[in-house]
């Protein structure tokens, strides 16, 4: 170990300051006693009763110290009540508890937004008072709760609580609630509850919005994601009783369940990680929020299998297109710019050229370099619209001589095959006339021929007639 030997001068200013320090925390403890000492002596006359001065003062301390539960930051009895066991009138000392008691809830229901009814006096002992008290939850839609107390007027402790609440999320925890014999705790955990709800509420919209194309179901209490295997990750949400703190937390689960797949280890043990992430996540202090936006990123995903090489092609000819996109832009804006300054180039030139030296005078120039592009804005506007004119008639005229070449090109082939048609029948009519011309040739031979048969025959038959006649001679 090396040891280093400090200055006197060093020594000296230390301690000096530590002295000094010394006194400042004496004169720090001196005032806190005579602080300490005058509100002791105020404590002293402070009526059990509050007034409404005294009421508006503790709200305005209240506010300023941040405390959101009043009837928690009232609940000091043995500073107020330390006298109320020596007063001589019973019936006035129990009015003035029920009445502060009244204050406290009215006290409690400004801060937290539940709705009291007036405290009612069920019965009253000797030292006990029974008070019901009832109101209604709006942030629960407006759900009735009621409250039998049992107030020690000695002590100033609540000796017995019974609770009755029909939110359904408050079932579990009510049995504790009156164990511990706190109704500011009941606040306390209503007011817990409407909080975790809503956050309940919110993430679900959020988980909605970002993954919308894979939630297949969802409720007040559970959410089911889906992957493009049919995998299934299921996310529950609840809230629970601390018992070693006594309050109220939210309670999650994730698990999964396999789809249409085979069965296989390695997609159930990926499956059990996820839930195991996120459960550490959770304890290493992340919010779920970003938790559970992890653990399904991975689930959808980390899973998918490997592109093909159409796949890659087409991404890799869209990432090309948007590197091209990118560098056009670029060089328009390159081309804009340097047309701005060269536009700012030609007119300081002109300025100098004019000797325009004052505003007016450049104001001048510019009016009539503006004239004069409207001019020629105006000149080039004309002259497209008779360009436009000239062409729509040229186009017209085209349109109308190629209607015409069309319908004489049709006449032409309508007079083509009404010749041919001619033709054909002229044709037809000639084969026709020499089909008939030899059909009656050749009825004539055969009538020839019928008639030299004929004479042949009767020749035949004059011979035989003659030789027949000779014999007989």
């Amino acid at each position: 170990m090396v040891g280093t030997q400090k200055s006197r001068a060093s020594l000296e200013r230390e301690l000096e300051e530590a002295e000094g320090e010394l006194s400042r925390l004496e004169a720090l403890e001196k005032s806190q006693k005579h602080e300490r000492a005058r509100m002791e002596a105020d404590d002293d006359d402070v009526d059990v009763g509050f007034n409404d001065d005294e009421l508006e003062a503790l709200l305005d301390r209240l506010a300023e110290s941040g405390e959101s539960d009043a009837l928690t930051a009232l609940g000091n009895k043995d500073s107020d009540k330390s006298g109320k066991s020596n007063k001589k009138d019973k019936s006035d000392e129990n009015t003035k508890a029920i009445q502060r008691y009244n204050d406290e809830i009215g006290l409690n229901q400004a801060f937290t937004g539940i709705m009291f009814n007036p405290p009612q006096l069920l019965s009253q002992d000797e030292h006990i008072n029974h008070l019901s008290i009832s109101g209604a939850l709006p942030s629960f839609l407006n759900h009735n709760f009621s409250a039998d107390v049992k107030i020690d007027t000695i002590s100033g402790q609540v000796a017995d609580l019974k609770l009755n609440c029909a939110i359904p999320q408050l079932r579990g925890c009510i049995r504790h609630i009156e164990h511990s014999r706190s109704l500011p705790l009941f606040f306390q955990t209503v007011r817990k509850l409407g909080d975790m709800l809503q956050y309940f509420s919110d993430l679900r919209h959020v988980l909605m919005l970002r993954y919308q194309k894979h939630v297949l179901s969802f409720d007040t209490n559970t959410m089911c994601f889906i992957d493009h295997k049919q995998r299934r990750l299921i996310f529950t949400h609840s809230v629970k009783w601390n018992i070693d703190y006594s309050r109220l937390e939210p309670a999650f689960s994730l698990y999964g369940r396999l789809g249409d797949e085979q069965p296989n280890a390695e997609a159930r043990v990926m499956l059990q990680s996820l839930s195991v992430n996120f459960l550490r996540m959770i304890q290493l202090g992340f919010t779920v929020q970003k938790a559970l936006e992890a653990v399904i990123d991975v689930f959808l995903y980390a899973q998918r299998t490997p592109l093909t090489n159409t796949q890659k092609q087409e991404k890799a000819v869209g990432s090309a297109s948007r590197r091209q996109t990118a560098v056009d832009g670029k060089r328009a804006l390159i081309v804009r710019e340097k047309r701005k300054e060269r536009r700012e180039h030609n007119l300081r030139t002109l300025f100098e050229s004019r000797g325009a030296s004052i505003e007016a005078q450049k104001q001048e120039i510019v009016d009539e370099l503006k004239k004069k592009k409207l001019r020629k804005l105006r000149e080039a506007k004309k002259k497209a619209k008779t360009d436009k004119k000239r062409e729509e008639k040229v186009s017209d005229i085209r349109q109308r001589k190629k209607e015409q070449m069309k319908a004489e090109k049709k006449e032409q082939l309508r007079r083509s095959k009404q010749a041919k048609r001619d033709k054909q029948r002229e044709e037809n009519e000639k084969r026709e006339r020499d089909k008939q011309a030899r059909e009656d040739r050749e009825n004539e031979r055969r009538e020839q021929e019928l008639a030299s048969e004929r004479r042949g025959d009767e020749n035949g038959n004059e011979d035989n007639n003659n030789i027949a006649d000779q014999s007989g001679d």
